[in-house]
């Protein structure tokens, strides 16, 4: 999924750019634009999350060995980032 919604709109430093990353993965995971990660939570006065939180939860999914339970999580994750 890499589309005009997923663009960085500016020059990030490097911590940033790492955490962009890893919010770009979850993005493209999910099948959502990376917009949708922070727009919710924007909308809602809540901070976007951190990097510690995004790292996190790849981890906790990359350690996920059955592709049923990677597809119950991914639905999970999709269904709770739903306005």
């Amino acid at each position: 999924m890499a589309d005009a919604g997923n663009a960085l709109p500016f020059v990030a430093t490097a911590p940033q750019a790492e955490r962009l990353h890893m919010l770009h993965r979850i993005a493209d995971a999910l099948d959502l634009q990376i917009a949708d990660l922070y727009g919710h939570a924007l909308r809602r006065g809540e901070a976007p999350p951190t990097e510690a939180e995004c790292a996190t939860a790849m981890a906790a999914f990359l350690r996920i060995s059955d592709p049923n339970a990677r597809r119950r999580c991914l639905a999970l994750m999709q269904a709770l980032a739903s306005p």
